[in-house]
């Protein structure tokens, strides 16, 4: 059977060109969306790293999430269990925020670890991206 790898691809498992053996793949994220009614809000759980492989994942389901809205007031997207976040990340948290002014709600991060809070910080996104320390202060407003 022929092969439908490409020829410059890694094979299966394998990392690519220069890359240890020991990295992790790239481009897994896993996202999770719940609907507090409590709280009137949209909860987006991920998982894993936000690079450019990935961070389109973000964007659909934050376009998903709002989509499905009716009546919430509030998106919280947990940080968490990520590992990494990159450029094309915090870029598609800030169209993120955005998105969710434009739908009438407001929007929080919740859980971030130091190094994405070290990146809001650098990048001058504190204005734009409110950042809680749990899920339950980002509901609550904290």
């Amino acid at each position: 059977m022929p092969s439908s790898r490409r020829p410059d691809e890694p094979p299966a498992g394998r990392p690519p060109a220069g890359e240890p053996e020991n990295s992790l793949p790239r481009g897994l994220l896993d996202a999770v969306v719940e609907y507090d009614d409590r709280h009137h809000a949209v909860v987006i759980r991920l998982s894993g790293e936000i690079d450019h492989y990935t961070a389109p994942i973000l964007g659909t389901t934050v376009d998903e999430a709002l989509s499905g809205r009716s009546g919430r007031r509030l998106l919280v997207i947990d940080l968490e269990r990520v590992e990494f976040i990159g450029s094309p990340g915090l870029a598609e948290l800030i169209i993120a925020a955005e998105r969710a002014q434009e739908a009438g709600m407001a929007m929080r991060l919740a859980a971030a670890n130091a190094t994405v809070r070290m990146l809001v910080a650098v990048t001058g996104t504190g204005a734009l991206l409110t950042l809680s320390p749990t899920v339950a202060d980002a509901l609550t407003g904290g």
